[in-house]
């Protein structure tokens, strides 16, 4: 790969050979000309051996590999990483530009080691090691910025989402509500600290249960009336807890107290109920 882009009136003005101006047009192999960007000026011409006549001299100007390799091992480790990152916004497949990158370095490091072996010196792949500092590692950086980012799919809150001053109310309706009914078994824990059960952002990080000491039918009323004051307090959230037990160890369901409500039969306590709330 490795295709740069010409700008395409350089194109046009070679194809209809017109004089070809600097300050009028810049040939821009990657869209942008600035410190990292890749211009005709950067393509070198250097005279070498001819490999079939050895008395022979010829003249070759760089490929695209040579002038990003070159330019690269002339950066410090901060602009080799900006001088990448731009390479990647102007090209057509990022993806498989860094792919033949790596395994552009990843060749000329071996050609360097084995070069180190022929002459048995290190002074070879000491100066490669110099000249591209923390090249993997930035690879690696930006290969894993081209990566589609995973959405995290949100977990769903398990509590009855109070603000504080709901709990504050809560907390005052249950006192008192307890203080009449006795609607929880509290021979373990206090009702302070089932109020403070009552207010956890995460039910499902407590590792104790809530009994009722009233009828299901009765709380079942209850939870209804609660749900026209607090939005997160309903059937569902309440079996969604997993912190409500009757009397007889069951959890409580959602099914179970939407079919109870319809059954009150405990006038005292429906009025004590309605009296608070």
């Amino acid at each position: 790969m490795f295709n740069y882009t010409v700008d395409p009136q350089y194109i046009l003005k070679l194809k209809m050979k017109l004089p070809i101006i600097s300050e009028q047009i810049i040939v821009q192999l990657n869209a942008e000309n600035c410190k990292y960007g890749v211009t005709e000026e950067d393509f070198l011409t250097n005279t070498i051996d001819d490999p079939i006549d050895p008395d022979n001299r010829i003249s070759k100007t760089e490929s695209y590999e040579d002038v990003i390799l070159r330019k690269l091992s002339e950066f410090d480790i901060y602009d080799k990483s900006k001088f990448l990152e731009f390479q990647l916004r102007n090209v057509e497949d990022p993806k498989k530009w860094i792919h033949e990158f790596e395994n552009l370095i990843q060749t000329y490091e071996y050609s360097v080691k084995e070069s180190s072996k022929r002459n048995q010196n290190t002074i070879g792949i000491e100066f490669f090691n110099i000249q591209y500092e923390g090249i993997q590692q930035i690879i690696d950086k930006l290969k894993e910025g081209l990566e589609p980012t995973k959405k995290k799919t949100k977990k769903k809150s398990n509590s009855f989402k109070l603000t504080q001053y709901q709990f504050e109310k809560l907390s005052d309706i249950i006192k008192l509500l307890h203080s009449e009914l006795c609607l929880f078994k509290d021979e373990e824990d206090s009702i302070d600290e089932i109020i403070s059960m009552l207010g956890s952002e995460d039910f499902s990080k407590i590792n104790k249960k809530i009994t009722l000491d009233i009828k299901t039918n009765v709380f079942a009323y209850l939870v209804k009336r609660l749900s026209n004051i607090f939005n997160g307090i309903n059937y569902a959230s309440i079996e969604n807890s997993g912190l409500f037990f009757s009397k007889r160890g069951n959890q409580i369901k959602a099914s179970s107290l939407s079919s109870s409500n319809r059954l009150l039969d405990d006038d005292y306590a429906k009025k004590i109920i309605d009296k608070i709330l």
